[in-house]
């Protein structure tokens, strides 16, 4: 089968589109053989569930909500509508519910909201599904619940009716952000704990029903200190917390039981975040990537809370991303940089560091890089961006190159803070690595002191796979030369080679041959 050029694609191209759901429904309604194949494209992702209880009371008029109207009173309307036109000899034979049952057998992907959506009709629905299928949502994957209740205001719906569905392995958590809170509320340790309550008792839901899941992820406004006690439960592979973790939560005198055992854990850090009771809460031995953000200025506490996360970790840990990008505030020294990764150093899986800490200054020395090629002989990218406390004595580009592509051959991707070159002119002491796959080399400093053209040579002769040279936006920094270089060499375009040697020979950037 030809395959579709990709210039020209427009919103119809998406299958979530307006336009391509419109398209799908018009392809269905040509022919019987069409109808089925483009309808379950048309309700494989479903935005809001509300379009699939539709189906069960179309021409029934929804009344505004207002103050003599309430969500319950129109839910019972629609409900009565629907028992009205359902027969109520053999119901399931009815065109409608035979439409709505198999528009949710469609379903992979669902996003409901606990406000909106119509918990009776929904009850209805289940209570005529056959004995031998009584699943509603028998392809559903993936769930998206938003929460809306907030302290002033009680929860509406249960996340229970879409928990029961065979397929389920990932679910979203997301919890609105409560704008009806004053600032003065937001410091209330009495709304914390309400809020806090809402969350765990969502969350508490889903582990009751789907204690194992591929993928849990739990969204709480950062401002709200949720305890760990939320992953009460659950036994998650790929676990996600964009939440401040700290303060004491309800009912926390009770034992945690058996701990979350996931092979990946996001967190989120912020100014109320306290790690100290994660490795209560979640076992650390099966864990192979730790990813941790930050969204505030550079605090003194985030540093030993990741030096903490990472000693509780093993060594089956493969994977460590640690991103901080604040620059607003002066930068925090926080002192070598070696002794900040030392926990990870007897992890001899690693094969993937990056390190961004934006508002933080370390010493980084070649003992360093040679400590960190010591360490993880099967590293694959080694990405270190933090703030340097001296930019006199960088790494030499030259030994940073031969220890870490002899004693780390899976190298693929290098960036570190600083990087120099000695002066001079002529052949580079790069040993070549024919089997190295090394495929990228930049800095955030860079102090070229050798002459750009032989330095070229050289890391293209050393490293036959090598592409890229410079971060992605180096356009004004000497990054930018030598990956112009680079780029020329390996077009073989050597009219461009010529054309900028002579350039550089009429600004004396070269010196003129004997």
């Amino acid at each position: 089968m030809a395959k579709p050029r990709c210039s020209g694609i427009s919103t119809h191209d998406s299958a979530e589109s307006k336009e391509a759901r419109l398209d799908l429904y018009n392809l269905a309604r040509t022919s019987t053989d069409f109808f089925y194949p483009a309808m379950r494209e048309a309700w494989k992702v479903v935005p809001n569930v509300k379009r699939l209880t539709k189906i069960l009371h179309i021409g029934a008029s929804e009344p505004e909500l207002n103050a003599w109207t309430t969500r319950r009173h129109i839910e019972l309307r629609l409900l009565r509508f629907v028992k009205d036109t359902i027969p109520a000899t053999k119901p399931q034979e009815s065109p409608q519910f035979q439409r709505f049952k198999y528009y949710a057998a469609c379903i992979s992907q669902l996003t409901v909201c606990s406000a909106n959506y119509l918990e009776l009709l929904l009850d209805y629905a289940q209570q005529l599904m056959p004995s031998d299928s009584h699943d509603i949502f028998q392809s559903l994957e993936q769930l998206v619940w938003l929460e809306t209740a907030g302290c002033f205001e009680p929860r509406r719906g249960s996340i229970s009716h879409f928990l029961y569905a065979p397929q389920l392995s990932s679910v979203y958590l997301q919890f609105a952000d409560p704008h009806r809170l004053s600032l003065a509320h937001m410091a209330d340790t009495v709304h914390h704990q309400i809020y806090q309550g809402i969350v765990i008792e969502v969350a508490g839901e889903v582990s009751r029903v789907q204690r194992q899941l591929s993928h849990l992820t739990i969204s709480v406004p950062v401002f709200i200190s949720v305890s760990p006690l939320v992953l009460r439960g659950f036994d998650v592979q790929d676990l996600n917390l964009q939440m401040s973790i700290g303060g004491a939560g309800l009912n926390d005198i009770n034992a945690p039981g058996i701990r979350c055992q996931p092979r990946r854990l996001e967190l989120l850090w912020t100014q109320g975040s306290d790690y100290h009771d994660i490795p209560e809460y979640v076992s650390f031995q099966t864990l192979e990537t730790l990813l941790v953000r930050s969204l505030d200025q550079a605090t003194s506490s985030f540093i030993p809370a990741i030096t903490q996360l990472a000693f509780a970790t093993t060594e089956n840990l493969t994977t460590v991303e640690l991103f901080s990008i604040d620059h607003g505030t002066a930068p925090i020294y926080c002192g070598e940089f070696i002794r900040f990764i030392f926990p990870l150093v007897s992890r001899r899986h690693l094969h993937s560091l990056t390190v961004i800490l934006h508002g933080y200054t370390f010493d980084l020395s070649a003992m360093d890089i040679d400590v960190i090629a010591g360490a993880w002989p099967g590293l694959e990218m080694l990405n270190i961006s933090v703030s340097l406390l001296s930019e006199e004595k960088l790494p030499d580009l030259h030994h940073v190159l031969r220890v870490l592509c002899k004693r780390c051959p899976r190298l693929l991707y290098l960036h570190l803070p600083g990087l120099a070159t000695p002066p001079g002119e002529g052949a580079i002491p790069i040993p070549r690595f024919p089997s190295s796959r090394l495929y990228h080399i930049s800095s955030d400093v860079f102090a070229i002191q050798h002459n750009p053209m032989d330095l070229v040579y050289a890391l293209q002769w050393s490293f036959p796979r090598l592409m890229e040279l410079g971060p992605p936006a180096s356009s004004t920094t000497p990054w930018a030369e030598l990956q112009q270089l680079l780029h020329f060499q390996r077009c073989r375009d050597f009219a461009s080679i010529l054309e900028h040697t002579s350039w550089c020979l009429r600004n004396q950037t070269y010196a003129q041959l004997p």
